[in-house]
């Protein structure tokens, strides 16, 4: 036992053994051996609660406006971090529909790694910028990918464990493709002063669908607390072109689709985490839905259990003389509906009609 307790402290202060146990943790999952489509989620029935659109863009213009104040800069600007995916994406379209292409930045990273699926979404993207008109910045984040790749340790070492490991690979280039791209966009945000909207999504924060490059202090964040569905629903309500509302998931810099590495599409994802969130175990929910019970056992194996918390927070933003920070969505909502109940009540009244029930 003694012997158990001393590993796990010296995995956990060992940078490498936390990039590795956090590896094993994202290798996809195989796929169902059957799924029940009664539990299947059709994105045509997804609600958001009545004014939920109109808030995000005020909370997002009331966030400028606050930035502004508490960083005595009247010339700040909101960025996105700009994949081409439908969560940058919507994003994107909100910062513009709410404070205008002059107030909001895209931000674009290349480099040598990218594959065919990034490529559809770069053309996606460029597409997006063009049509909106906003200010693109271009990075080449190439050298700063194989900094985070020589962080593994020395070629030796690396060439074993890919050897014994071989699917650790492409999940450890994901890894430092994504902490490159947060670092670039920390960096480059802190000498111009711009200030990057989260793009994260409470599906992805349940299931641990992200690279770990995504922890970061953003300034606005909007769609933490929506399911994948309502992110396509809220891109669809704020006018953003349908096949970008609508195009599959690709798991953050991974080259394969969300139900590649899960072994199931949002649309049967989205209704198990609902049944999570609401305090239902992994077990419960195998009885449930009729799934593959083993399938959602390993499902359950990636789940955070910090997702039942999560909630529309912002970053660090604040003036030290006034100690006036940037509002969060919760309170926006809160303070302009005098709703007592809050956001995630009615989100999640919102799902207990369309959320589909076996």
């Amino acid at each position: 036992m003694a012997k158990d307790i001393n590993n796990t402290i010296e995995r956990e202060n060992n940078p490498r053994e936390r990039s590795l146990d956090r590896m094993r943790k994202l290798i996809a999952i195989p796929k169902p051996s059957y799924l029940n489509s009664g539990y299947r989620l059709d994105y045509g029935n997804v609600v958001l609660p009545e004014g939920f659109t109109d808030h995000a863009v005020d909370m997002t213009k009331e966030g400028l406006e606050t930035i502004r104040e508490v960083s005595h800069n009247p010339n700040a600007k909101l960025a996105v971090l700009l994949s081409g995916g439908v969560d940058s994406s919507v994003v994107l379209q909100m910062g513009y529909n709410a404070v205008g292409p002059q107030n909001i930045v895209a931000l674009t990273m290349e480099h040598l790694f990218v594959g065919e699926r990034e490529r559809q979404d770069h053309k996606k993207r460029d597409g997006l910028i063009a049509k909106l008109g906003v200010e693109e910045v271009r990075q080449d984040i190439t050298n700063l990918i194989n900094t985070q790749l020589n962080n593994l340790g020395s070629f030796e070492d690396a060439r074993r464990l890919f050897e014994e490991r071989p699917e650790l690979l492409e999940i450890y280039k994901a890894e430092a493709i994504a902490r490159a791209r947060i670092n670039a966009m920390q960096n480059y945000c802190s000498l111009e002063e711009l200030y990057p909207i989260d793009t994260g999504n409470l599906t992805e924060s349940v299931y641990g669908q992200y690279t770990i490059g995504d922890s970061s202090g953003f300034a606005l964040s909007i769609l933490a607390p929506l399911l994948k569905g309502e992110v396509r629903r809220f891109g669809k309500e704020l006018g953003l072109d349908r096949e970008l509302c609508q195009q599959e998931k690709r798991t953050g810099e991974f080259g394969f689709a969300g139900d590649e590495q899960l072994g199931a599409s949002d649309d049967y994802l989205d209704p198990i985490a609902n049944l999570y969130l609401t305090g239902n175990s992994f077990k419960i929910i195998a009885k449930k839905t009729k799934h593959d019970s083993e399938w959602i056992k390993k499902l359950g194996s990636r789940v955070n259990g910090k997702a039942r918390i999560v909630r529309a927070s912002t970053g660090p933003i604040i003036d030290i003389e006034t100690g006036k920070s940037v509002p969060t969505f919760r309170e926006v909502w809160q303070d302009s509906t005098k709703d007592r109940e809050g956001l995630q009540f009615k989100l999640q009244m919102a799902r207990n009609i369309y959320i589909p029930r076996g």
